[in-house]
C-alpha cells in the first residue's frame, strides 16, 4: 500500500501488524508492506484514507478498491 506523506506518518508510531516494512520514499509517500487478515475491516480502514492511499498489492484486493471508487463516482455524479 502506498500513502500520502500525511496519512501514512502514523504508521510510524502505531503499526498496522508485527511484520509491517514502512518505507518512507523520496517523494515523502510511505510504502507499507505487511501481512493481514483478508477482512471487511481492512477494506474499511483502507476505504477510510480516500485518496490518500493507493492499494497496490494483491491484485484482487486492488481491484475491489478500484471498482469501490468507480461505484462511488456513479452515485456523486
Amino acid at each position: 500500500v502506498l500513502f500520502e506523506a500525511s496519512s501514512g506518518f502514523h504508521l510510524t508510531e502505531t503499526p498496522i501488524s508485527k511484520n509491517q516494512q514502512l518505507i518512507q520514499l523520496e517523494s515523502g509517500k510511505f510504502l507499507l508492506k505487511a501481512s493481514l487478515a483478508n477482512t471487511e475491516q481492512l477494506r474499511w480502514w483502507l476505504l477510510g484514507f480516500g485518496g490518500q492511499v493507493e492499494v497496490l498489492s494483491p491484485k484482487k484486493l486492488r481491484e475491489e478498491i478500484i471498482q469501490n471508487a468507480k461505484d462511488m463516482i456513479k452515485v456523486y455524479r
